[in-house]
């Protein structure tokens, strides 16, 4: 039987890695449960669990559309006149806090998110004006100052072509902290940047920082505070001395 060796810094990030991945207490983006969220469920042409009641786009502009994102349907919206309307979700319990919308969209037309309170409209993000064959991700973030028990998210469309736009996979997450907001710990603060992270250590320590695939971006002694430059995606910032590990999001 044929001996199986593994270089060091795998074994060593074994345990790390794992905790990463089933992190636990560690903050994470968290997804939100939205009903029919893939768009997949439909009655009399209707989405289930969408049209909430700040949707005015007319019936005749929603569709079921099997071109698809994944899985066998899509909702196809057109809207043709200047006039913005609204398509909307049904209404969600939500907690206080800052969440990212996100879905796939393709077509031709004009396209922006908001969300209703339950009592108000907040304010609209800027029209993103499409013109793709291809699906695009597209993503809307908002911060909720208190709880709220009737939120329905919004698409606003208009000025589109007869075929519309396509609108398929959506999610709604709930995100980090505000990204200059520091996480504390009794040793430590990592501070999120844009393009990177600060760290603030109250004594000296070796800092490692990892991609997910494993290898080593960043190993060296730290002493009081310093920023890191890394690329937008997902970290493990992993100080050995005190056994810890921290998913970093950086933007």
């Amino acid at each position: 039987m044929k001996k199986r060796f593994h270089k060091p810094w795998q074994v060593g990030l074994i345990g790390p890695l794992a905790f990463l991945l089933f992190p636990g207490s560690l903050r994470a983006d968290r997804a939100v449960d939205l009903p029919n969220a893939g768009l997949e469920l439909w009655q009399d042409s209707v989405p289930l669990y969408w049209s909430g009641s700040t949707s005015n786009i007319p019936p005749e502009g929603v569709f079921p559309s099997s071109d698809a994102h994944s899985g066998l349907w899509a909702c196809q919206l057109v809207r043709t006149q200047k006039q913005h309307v609204r398509w909307s979700s049904s209404p969600l319990a939500l907690p206080s806090g800052s969440y990212r919308l996100e879905y796939y969209v393709k077509g031709q037309g004009c396209l922006r998110n908001s969300y209703y309170s339950g009592t108000a409209y907040a304010a609209y993000a800027p029209y993103d004006t499409l013109s793709t064959d291809d699906w695009l991700k597209k993503s809307y973030v908002f911060e909720l100052k208190r709880d709220l028990d009737s939120l329905q998210l919004i698409f606003s469309l208009c000025q589109t072509d007869k075929q519309g736009l396509l609108i398929d996979d959506v999610a709604l997450m709930r995100v980090l902290p505000d990204s200059f907001t520091p996480f504390h710990y009794d040793e430590y603060q990592v501070q999120a940047l844009s393009g990177g992270f600060r760290l603030y250590l109250a004594s000296p320590a070796r800092v490692q920082v990892y991609d997910l695939s494993g290898h080593c971006l960043i190993d060296e002694r730290v002493e009081g505070i310093k920023s890191f430059s890394l690329p937008r995606g997902f970290y493990l910032l992993h100080l050995p001395a005190s056994h810890r590990t921290l998913k970093l999001s950086v933007r």
